[in-house]
């Protein structure tokens, strides 16, 4: 059992986190779109023989809201 001041979520938006009691709130990640942008990276570095490099890239997720998200416990 989960207690009511706490709040759970997980990433990746898997479907098992529907089915469990409560179900959990999770964030949906963009699988293909990251592994397509890591490739495209990998295959530039190896391109210019920069093997190390930074790089940066930003993928927008979506937040699944489920059971285990509530409002936020009183203060006071």
């Amino acid at each position: 059992m989960i207690p009511q001041w706490l709040i759970e979520k997980k990433r990746d938006g898997i479907e098992l986190s529907a089915e469990i009691t409560p179900s959990l709130t999770t964030v949906a990640l963009p699988r293909y779109e990251i592994g397509a942008r890591a490739m495209t990276m990998l295959l530039d570095m190896i391109e210019t023989n920069t093997p190390g490099a930074s790089h940066r890239a930003v993928v927008h997720t979506r937040l699944v809201v489920r059971q285990s998200t509530g409002p936020a416990p009183e203060c006071g």
